[in-house]
C-alpha cells in the first residue's frame, strides 16, 4: 500500500488506532481508506484517480459521519452519486455540518433532482 499523505493529529507521539486520521490522501490502497471511514475517524478524503471504484459505497457512509469535513473527488474515477450529494443538503439544512464543509466531485446524476427536494416550501426549519 502506498500513501502519499496522511496528516494526524494526536495528544501524544504514538499513532496505534489511528483514532486520530484528520486527512487521507491516497493513490493506493483502498482497503485502509474503506477501514478508516468505517471507524468514522476520517474527516477529509481527496481521491486520485487510481482509486477503485469499490470505494463509492463507502462516500455515503463517509459523508454521514459526525467527523465529516471535507470530500473531494476531483480527477478520481468515482462521482458523487445521489445518496451522497442528497446526505450533504440534509445535513445542511439540519445546521450539522461544520462551517468549512465541502464535497466537491463531478455528480452522477442531474442536479435538478436535488433542487426539486429542497425547494423553500419542503425545506423544515
Amino acid at each position: 500500500m502506498e500513501v502519499h499523505e496522511v496528516r494526524a493529529r494526536c495528544d501524544s507521539k504514538r499513532l496505534e488506532d489511528l483514532s486520530h486520521v484528520v486527512s487521507i490522501g491516497t493513490t493506493k490502497g483502498c482497503e485502509f481508506v474503506k477501514r478508516q471511514i468505517e471507524l468514522g475517524n476520517v474527516k477529509e478524503l481527496n481521491l486520485w484517480p487510481e482509486c477503485q471504484t469499490e470505494l463509492q459505497n463507502s462516500l455515503h457512509s463517509f459523508v454521514a459521519s459526525p467527523h465529516f469535513e471535507q470530500l473531494s473527488i476531483i480527477g478520481s474515477d468515482l462521482n458523487l452519486d445521489f445518496e451522497v450529494v442528497a446526505c450533504f443538503v440534509d445535513r445542511f439544512f439540519k445546521g450539522d455540518l461544520g462551517k468549512g464543509a465541502s464535497l466537491r466531485g463531478k455528480p452522477s446524476f442531474p442536479l435538478a433532482q436535488i433542487i426539486q427536494l429542497y425547494t423553500d416550501d419542503s425545506v423544515e426549519g
